[in-house]
């Protein structure tokens, strides 16, 4: 069901990852399921956070705010923190 993969609590529908795959990439349904057939298991997901994850870090960066993925946003900013720890302990 759509509503608990939402809730990262079950897998995704297909029809929901082909569209999802149609948003990101801008093609027709049937060129997303055949690349969903044809590439490695586990790698448009990979992708789709990717891109997820750099819309999260460009949102905040510009302008200091969690984008509608708050989990996502947690994650950046945590990433950033650690990366300023990690600044100041290779200085020292």
């Amino acid at each position: 069901m759509l509503h608990r993969a939402l809730d990262d609590d079950g897998p995704a529908p297909l029809e929901y990852v082909i569209g999802r795959i149609c948003q990101e990439f801008h093609c027709l349904p049937s060129a997303a399921l055949q690349e969903w057939l044809d590439v490695p298991h586990g790698f448009i997901p990979a992708i789709l956070e990717c891109l997820a994850y750099a819309r999260a870090k460009a949102t905040y960066d510009a302008r200091g705010q969690r984008t509608h993925d708050p989990p996502l946003t947690e994650l950046v900013i945590a990433n950033d923190f650690a990366l300023v720890q990690e600044r100041r302990r290779t200085r020292c």
